[in-house]
């Protein structure tokens, strides 16, 4: 027997009620692994919800620019009033993005202020390895420190003004 989602319903106004899902949205149509420069499909799908929600696409943490997604496509069920909103993200896997090896897809859901989840999975991109991003280290004595290191940057502060007394 499938499982009903579990809905709360919060009434702002008697003119204004809110439905909202307890699940997260859900991402498919994502492959395992994708070539460098090849497209990559993913759709987002809220579960049912009153007001209709909305949906925001998010690729390595950055929101992603509306000319790459589909027209949304919303179904309201005329039996329970709730709308169910679907769309699809077409994105391109260069290097520029891939630059890991992988691609981050994040999709979030909300409904006014009421709802608010999100759902994300991991493109691998196969990226040849002298093309990976890597932290860039340097060494000092027996030590090595990502270049981004706090301690790095406090170790040049202080090296340097050393140097001027």
């Amino acid at each position: 027997m499938p499982s009903t989602p579990t809905l709360l319903i919060y009434l702002h106004s008697p003119s204004s009620p809110s439905v909202v899902p307890s699940d997260p949205p859900s991402l498919t149509g994502v492959a395992g692994m994708y070539a460098l420069n090849s497209q990559a499909l993913a759709t987002c799908t809220a579960p049912p919800a009153l007001p209709k929600p909305e949906l925001e696409f998010r690729v390595n943490d950055e929101k992603v620019h509306p000319s790459l997604l589909l027209e949304p496509l919303v179904q309201l069920n005329n039996a329970t009033k709730l709308y169910s909103v679907s769309q699809t993200l077409r994105l391109r896997t260069t290097l520029s993005v891939a630059r890991r090896g992988y691609v981050i897809v994040r999709c979030s859901a909300s409904v006014r202020d009421l709802y608010w989840k999100n759902s994300e999975v991991k493109l691998n991109v196969d990226v040849p390895e002298q093309f990976r991003q890597r932290p860039e280290f340097h060494l000092f004595g027996d030590a090595a420190m990502p270049t981004s290191s706090p301690v790095f940057l406090i170790f040049l502060m202080t090296s340097s003004f050393a140097l001027r007394f």
